[in-house]
């Protein structure tokens, strides 16, 4: 489960400037029950987690916010190499959240947990884990898998 906050992060790829509200937020979300906050623009756009990487899946295609606009994680750069390796399509266009009905599913991504699946956005749920999105969690654990062997 996620909820939301309108909120954008000033220079969003210097990760220890200003947290405060990214910290806020984040024990807000754990006082909801929720895995975090998702950060969303004055577009309506969701940017980011105040801890994690957004991504929507639709199909064989992966949305993510511009790099421009979020923290260039470890875990996102990995899953959108897993993911290009594996034949999906990655396309770095933030989401809006009015629209997050069209896609099959939505994940987030940090060092800690690698591919969490959102089964939540504030009232709304997804049905199930997208089948493309278990099957990029496959790909992604194999990629990790054969990195971690040639070290």
């Amino acid at each position: 489960h996620t909820i939301t906050r309108s909120f954008e992060r000033f220079l969003p790829q210097a990760k220890t400037l200003n947290m405060l509200p990214s910290y806020l937020y984040y024990r807000e979300a754990m006082r909801a029950n929720a895995h975090d906050t998702l950060l969303i623009d004055r577009d309506g756009r969701i940017l980011e987690g105040t801890r994690s990487n957004f991504f929507a899946i639709k199909d064989k295609t992966l949305y993510t916010a511009p790099l421009e606009r979020v923290l260039n994680g470890v875990t996102r750069q990995h899953v959108m190499a897993a993911a290009k390796q594996n034949g999906y399509t990655v396309t770095e266009m933030a989401v809006a959240l009015h629209n997050i009905t069209n896609y099959d599913g939505a994940f987030l991504t940090h060092t800690s947990g690698g591919i969490v699946p959102i089964k939540s956005i504030g009232d709304f749920s997804f049905t199930e884990i997208a089948p493309a999105l278990k099957d990029l969690m496959n790909c992604y654990d194999k990629y990790i898998e054969a990195a971690s062997t040639k070290f």
